[in-house]
């Protein structure tokens, strides 16, 4: 399952950045929120099984353009 091999990897969940999000709102940091492309939030998440993750908690991840992940795209970001 990709969103297990994810996790493994310690990539964050879109909960995990949310509790991140949230923190740093607490502590007046300015937070530069990302929609995605169509424009909506990330709602509330399904609930699954224990000890099983839900896909969509990487949506933010898997629903990312491949072109995004070219070298020009990281130099450019990197710039």
């Amino acid at each position: 399952m990709i969103a297990q091999t994810l996790k493994d990897q310690n990539y964050l969940t879109q909960s995990e950045l949310n509790q991140i999000q949230s923190d740093e709102k607490a502590r007046d940091v300015p937070v530069v929120v990302q929609e995605d492309d169509n424009g909506s939030d990330q709602g509330e998440l399904e609930e699954v099984a224990d000890g099983e993750i839900n896909p969509k908690e990487y949506d933010y991840l898997l629903s990312m353009p491949l072109w995004s992940l070219s070298e020009e795209k990281v130099e450019e970001l990197n710039r």
